[in-house]
């Protein structure tokens, strides 16, 4: 198979940085699959043992490494291929478990460790959250957390149901788990605004209110807001007049007494005051709630590093490690351990880095730490359009920033592989007309162009007269109402 412009451009540059704006279909595995040959071929890396490919799979990792082993015999480089199954073709973290394992002794860590795949390492942490919150049956509010378990259900009953003390839990400690910094990354917001204080500046905002209101036309909304705003200020006078320092949930009932301003009467000028005010209004609203609720914030997360110290002695007792484990570890070793900079800095000329739209900064970070001191051992290849693990915490922004800082240094940057060998024309053309839209990705989408030599697909699509059905469909809403 012949290489497209963009794929032979990919192939030929070695020397780097080097990004590859790749799209669905496009033919990356081939590409990659290519380059590493012929960077063998041309004697820019010496063996296959100084090369490291990172893809998002272990799948994607066996299929490369598949194609790069038949390629080599195909050239006669049967010495190379032998070795394939032994290089550094892997998923990220299975590059980290294996700098990880060559160098346990000098990190500290067992030798013997074992990785803790997902399904394994959630009922970790489920376990550790029985541990501290307690068994499946029971509603708990160990310590001093009775106010916490009053105002949250332990436990979550559904999908759709409220915010639970487990939810809130599991989460943060995920959260802090994926941190190099632990639960030292888990830190509470600023405290809010002293209640009197919230109460001064309500105070404040209702009397300009009230006066901007008194201007207006007379009728039965105004004078009821202006009735309802009186009432409420003498209360809230009241309070003030009181010496105890009044709680958040006094000054929240205070506040839930102010009508909110409208737009329901008075001029054009007033309406659009009104609507600045009734912000303002709902502003100092939130801040009592935040009040309110730092107390309970602090307690879960107070409960949180609970549960991440169990997970973390349970995995240490188990002699396991699981992924975020293997990451934070491994750049930590880059970063602090002297031996293992030294192992690696310069082992690999070749370094290749796919779907890397789905990385975050740590691995961005600590794949530069071994890509030379301008990044010229490193190529990436990935497609914003494709990012779907944010929820991992990947992050679009890091590729789009490191897209930007390739291209500022080589504007012939980003290579573009825009050919679809995958679909059909028809599939295509209507992908475009959803995705370009400007509510979707608008101007930045990368349009595919059809590939697809139709003569040689195997099964191809006979029945019906179209390629595209489209299907739409309802969903119920929060509020019941369908979507």
């Amino acid at each position: 198979m012949a290489l497209t412009p963009g794929q032979k451009q990919c192939v030929d540059t070695l020397v780097g940085p080097v990004a590859v704006s790749a799209g669905a279909g496009s033919g990356k595995t081939f590409t990659l699959t290519r380059r590493i040959v012929h960077s063998l071929e041309c004697g820019f890396v010496s063996g296959i043992d100084e090369v490291l490919a990172i893809t998002f799979t272990s799948k994607a990792a066996g299929e490369i490494k598949s194609r790069v082993k038949g390629a080599l015999k195909a050239c006669g480089r049967t010495d190379q291929a032998l070795l394939v199954d032994s290089a550094w073709i892997s998923t990220i973290h299975g590059a980290c478990a294996r700098m990880l394992r060559a160098h346990a002794l000098d990190l500290g860590i067992a030798p013997d460790f074992t990785v803790a795949d997902e399904a394994v390492a959630n009922d970790m942490l489920d376990a550790s959250l029985e541990e501290v919150l307690g068994s499946e049956n029971d509603i708990i509010s160990p310590g001093d957390y009775d106010a916490l378990f009053t105002e949250y259900a332990a436990r979550q009953a559904g999908s759709m149901s409220a915010a639970s003390v487990e939810g809130m839990v599991r989460d943060i400690v995920v959260a802090g788990q994926s941190s190099p910094e632990g639960m030292a990354s888990i830190v509470p917001a600023p405290s809010a605004a002293s209640p009197r204080k919230l109460m001064v500046r309500m105070a404040s905002l209702a009397g300009d209110i009230t006066a901007v209101c008194e201007a207006q036309k007379p009728g039965k909304t105004r004078d009821a807001f202006l009735d309802g705003t009186a009432r409420a200020l003498e209360g809230l006078e009241d309070a003030q007049q009181q010496g105890a320092e009044p709680s958040p949930e006094q000054v929240l009932e205070l506040f839930n007494a102010f009508p909110v301003p409208s737009r329901a009467f008075g001029t054009s000028e007033y309406k659009e005051y009104a609507t600045e005010a009734a912000q303002g209004y709902l502003s100092l609203m939130m801040e009592a709630r935040l009040a309110l609720a730092e107390p309970r914030m602090r307690e879960v997360i107070d409960l949180s590093g609970r549960v991440f110290d169990a997970y973390r002695r349970r995995k240490r007792e188990a002699g396991v490690l699981d992924n975020d484990d293997l990451l934070i570890l491994a750049a930590r070793a880059l970063r602090e351990n002297e031996h293992v900079r030294e192992a690696f800095s310069d082992k690999f000329k070749l370094i290749m880095v796919d779907e890397f739209q789905d990385t975050d900064q740590l691995q961005i970070d600590m794949v530069r730490t071994m890509a030379g001191a301008r990044g010229e051992r490193l190529c990436t290849v990935g497609d914003a359009q494709q990012s779907i693990y944010r929820f991992r915490g990947a992050d679009v922004a890091v590729y789009d920033r490191h897209v930007q800082h390739v291209r500022e240094n080589d504007p012939s940057m980003p290579i573009v592989l825009p050919d679809n060998f995958r679909s059909h024309a028809d599939i295509l053309s209507f992908v475009d007309r959803v995705f370009e839209q400007r509510e979707v990705f608008g101007e930045s989408f990368m349009s595919l162009a059809p590939s697809r030599i139709e003569a040689k697909v195997k099964h191809p699509f006979l029945a019906g007269p179209g390629r595209v059905d489209v299907l739409c469909t309802t969903y119920p809403g929060a509020s019941g109402i369908d979507k």
